[in-house]
């Protein structure tokens, strides 16, 4: 399992920083305060959203193992949003 641990988490489109990632590696990051914790690639490990508290290994990877792979972009989206009529 490879992880990569930056301060924020990256923008697809930011390419003069974002490095490749290969498949499988997942960033784990904060900068957000939890503001959205999941991305589809990564989640925030920051300690004021986990009632400063730092995640263990053991959490980290039930979250790669059990979240991640379920990824919906209905679930965890940048913004809620109404259609009305």
């Amino acid at each position: 399992m490879k992880y990569l641990v930056t301060h924020e988490p990256y923008h697809k489109d930011d390419v003069l920083r974002t490095p490749k990632l290969k498949d499988g590696e997942v960033v784990l990051y904060g900068h957000i305060h939890g503001r959205n914790f999941a991305k589809k690639n990564g989640f925030d490990i920051g300690v004021d959203y986990h009632n400063y508290t730092p995640l263990s290994y053991e959490q980290v990877n039930w979250f790669r193992e059990s979240g991640l792979p379920h990824w919906d972009e209905h679930v965890y989206c940048a913004n809620a949003s109404l259609k009305l009529d």
